[in-house]
């Protein structure tokens, strides 16, 4: 709201207008408050030709530039919102949650250097008790006796309604205020946001809303359904580009092997607002009884491709072509046909299928399709998925295992 005073006295032509009940047109609606308040709102400082505006205009030459400082080194811009996007199970949470606590109590994650916060882990994808547990995992690893005292946790009752999201904002804004939060963490935009995902409009409410919080924020997403013909590494996060757009760091995660109780993780910086794009990151995530580790996991000149059997690349591969005969896969892999045929049967005969023979054939030679679980498109329960051995069901457990 914008009030100007030209060259008068406030209250004097205020009492001027209110006595000859003068009609005054106004882009917005007049105050209500009495005579003194407002005198004394205008008057304080204020002789002539004064604005009260909201926009902060400064001279830019005025300004003092300052270096963008980072809460985690290479990864969480100070200040500024973040995004870490991907498919369901591949250790958004696990990796989101040892950052907190790492954070929390200003100790190295992963081997790279942090700046100590106050956190909040803003969560609607566990319970407290899940989330919890894990917390305490992680910090047994690290050499904590317990989850660090500056590490606080949310489980919302409410959603973040892009049609009402400043009572929201407002309320937030409180308690981090008075709890001195620096941190928060957004587990997971698509399952705490009411709102039209695909939405510009509404994408770009609820992002405002969290820069206003003037904190850091990091958002735990997932990314858009693969296509036939898509690339894993060509997928943005699911909805509107503005998710992109407006946020200032952003990383795709991407589970390149998994073994029983390890996970190990490929962080591909997508965009950066004040560097060059970083080198992709590996973290091994080991899951214990009592202890669960997050490591710096160096990654070689083919990024993870050299610790994969010809089994798993196969299946990456399949991921990515959807639709392929093996000697398709072989020239996108570089390696004999022979070799991958016999992959593929392999693959054929697992217990737990993730290729199926179309029946199809490309000249002579038979064509196989990749098998969609739920999680891998992000399907709820009850939908189907279609292949070409007709549609199934998902599960109703469509929690991600991680």
């Amino acid at each position: 709201m914008i009030y100007t005073v030209e060259n008068m006295s406030f209250k004097s032509e205020f009492d001027r207008l209110s006595s000859e009940r003068t009609s005054v047109t106004t882009s917005f609606p007049l105050p209500t408050r009495n005579d003194d308040a407002l005198t004394s709102d205008f008057n304080d400082g204020c002789d002539a030709n004064v604005t009260l505006s909201p926009f902060n205009i400064i001279r830019l030459a005025d300004a003092e530039p300052e270096d963008i400082e980072y809460i985690v080194e290479g990864i969480l811009p100070k200040g500024h919102i973040s995004s870490f996007y991907g498919d369901g199970g591949v250790g958004k949470s696990t990796i989101a949650l040892g950052l907190a606590v790492c954070i929390a109590a200003g100790i190295d994650f992963a081997g790279r250097s942090v700046s100590k916060e106050r956190v909040l882990y803003l969560d609607y994808e566990l319970d407290q008790s899940h989330q919890c547990k894990r917390a305490k995992m992680i910090a047994r690893d690290v050499g904590l006796d317990d989850t660090p005292a500056d590490l606080y946790y949310a489980s919302p009752d409410i959603h973040i309604n892009a049609r009402s999201s400043e009572d929201f904002f407002s309320s937030l804004k409180k308690e981090i205020d008075e709890k001195g939060i620096t941190f928060v963490i957004l587990d997971s935009f698509g399952a705490g946001c009411a709102c039209d995902a695909e939405s510009a409009k509404d994408v770009t409410r609820i992002l405002q809303g969290l820069k206003r919080l003037g904190i850091t924020v990091l958002i735990i997403d997932h990314q858009a359904k693969q296509q036939k013909g898509d690339s894993y590494e060509s997928k943005s996060p699911f909805g509107s580009t503005y998710k992109g757009n407006l946020v200032r760091s952003l990383f795709q995660l991407r589970s390149e092997s998994e073994k029983e109780n390890e996970l190990v993780v490929k962080l591909e910086h997508k965009k950066a607002n004040f560097s060059a794009l970083k080198k992709p990151i590996g973290l091994k995530v080991t899951f214990g009884e009592d202890e669960i580790s997050i490591e710096d996991y160096p990654l070689g000149a083919q990024d993870f491709a050299g610790r994969l059997t010809l089994d798993d690349k196969v299946e990456r591969a399949y991921r990515e072509l959807i639709r392929a005969s093996a000697k398709q896969v072989a020239k996108h892999l570089g390696e004999k046909e022979g070799s991958i045929q016999n992959s593929i049967t392999r693959l054929l005969n697992r217990e737990d299928k993730v290729i199926i023979d179309t029946g199809e054939k490309d000249g002579r030679a038979p064509i196989y399709e990749f098998i969609f679980d739920c999680d891998d498109n992000h399907e709820t329960p009850g939908d189907s998925i279609i292949t070409n051995s007709g549609p199934r069901d998902c599960d109703d457990d469509d929690t991600p295992p991680f």
